[in-house]
């Protein structure tokens, strides 16, 4: 099993390698960053952030090898016209989950999914933001 690095980097290179349309998603990724980005430090939308918040002990055998989960939030902006027009941030939702459940993601069995809060712009905000958080099971080799 890979080690916390291994996890945090793949996550973000599985993501810009296989979400796109020709791959069978609906959206078409800008960009793709690690850590805490706010709507205006991507230069073009839709854009997927993600970043680990917590890596937490599940089994403990006092041995070489403990149980953990990382704690992830992954989030998406895309951009709107303000009337109708929020299927982008609804496909872009959709693309993650799907992502996450499919081979297309290199630890998609030790996955489990959480909630996921989708917040929608109006007439004078044209930004979306999804987030979802998700844990990783992997055992730590010492």
């Amino acid at each position: 099993m890979a080690d916390r690095n291994t996890i945090i980097k793949k996550l973000g290179d599985d993501i810009r390698e296989k979400i796109s349309s020709v791959n069978g998603y609906d959206s078409d990724l800008s960009e793709v960053k690690l850590g805490i980005v706010s709507f205006d430090y991507f230069a073009q939308r839709p854009a997927i952030g993600y970043w680990m918040f917590m890596d937490t002990k599940d089994d403990e055998y006092l041995d070489d090898n403990r149980h953990r989960i990382l704690n992830f939030i992954i989030y998406g902006y895309t951009d709107t016209d303000g009337l109708d027009g929020f299927d982008s941030i609804y496909n872009l939702a959709n693309d993650i989950e799907k992502f996450l459940m499919s081979t297309d993601w290199t630890y998609t069995d030790c996955t489990l999914l959480g909630d996921i809060v989708v917040s929608v712009g109006g007439t004078d905000n044209q930004r979306c933001l999804f987030d979802l958080v998700i844990q990783v099971e992997y055992v730590q080799e010492l």
